[in-house]
């Protein structure tokens, strides 16, 4: 237990409530529009403890009717020690600007910190992200996640979740872009878990924050 709450443990939980109290901050204003969100994976595991991944997505608004955003994601991560990890990547981006597909390509680098406290799984991810896009300026961002699973039985199939997610934009200088989901990850098999989620996407435009309800399925295969 003293191992499980290091120093810096009690520094990345600490910032993982900040999360929270950012995403509940947001005003909970759900606007007519809803959205769906698909997503696909991919992962595999290689030489000298190393693993990969490859994610393809999704994202339909006007009430899940219309595509505006297409990701393609490829992630390596590595354990570093006990219960900390580190991932690198490369996601390419089409969305949508009216009647115009703009490009984004982003190259990212995380530390994450996994533990567990009473049955409960926590994770906390620190993501930074440059971001090379088109008609607005270049630069980078910064995502703060933090996770935590619900306990279950032992063999159980099901791991509920919650998780808060805030996005802080160094060329905006503030944050802009909160995610607040509840979910269940399904093990369908030793190679296949669905993730079935729902939640909220928040954006702050104009001086306001922005509610969007959504819904999304992840279907993870390993290879």
């Amino acid at each position: 237990m003293t191992a499980l709450f290091s120093r810096y443990g009690r520094f990345l939980l600490g910032a993982a409530a900040v999360v929270v109290a950012l995403a509940a901050r947001t005003e909970l204003r759900a606007g007519p529009d809803h959205e769906f969100w698909l997503t696909g994976a991919a992962r595999w595991t290689m030489p000298e403890g190393w693993d990969g991944e490859v994610t393809m997505q999704e994202k339909l608004r006007h009430d899940a009717r219309k595509a505006y955003d297409y990701e393609g994601e490829v992630n390596f991560s590595h354990v570093l020690r006990s219960a900390w990890s580190g991932s690198f990547g490369y996601t390419h981006v089409e969305t949508i600007n009216g009647v115009r597909w703009l490009r984004e390509d982003r190259l990212n680098g995380a530390l994450v910190w996994r533990g567990r406290l009473a049955g409960w799984t926590l994770a906390v991810r620190e993501r930074l992200e440059y971001r090379d896009r088109e008609v607005v300026r270049d630069g980078w961002r910064n995502r703060l996640r933090a996770v935590v699973g619900v306990p279950m039985p032992k063999g159980s199939a099901s791991k509920p979740y919650a998780s808060a997610e805030a996005f802080y934009d160094q060329v905006a200088r503030h944050w802009n872009q909160t995610r607040v989901f509840a979910g269940n990850v399904i093990a369908c098999s030793p190679a296949c878990t669905i993730d079935l989620f729902a939640g909220w996407r928040g954006d702050y435009k104009a001086a306001r924050w922005r509610q969007t309800p959504l819904v999304g399925v992840k279907v993870s295969l390993k290879i």
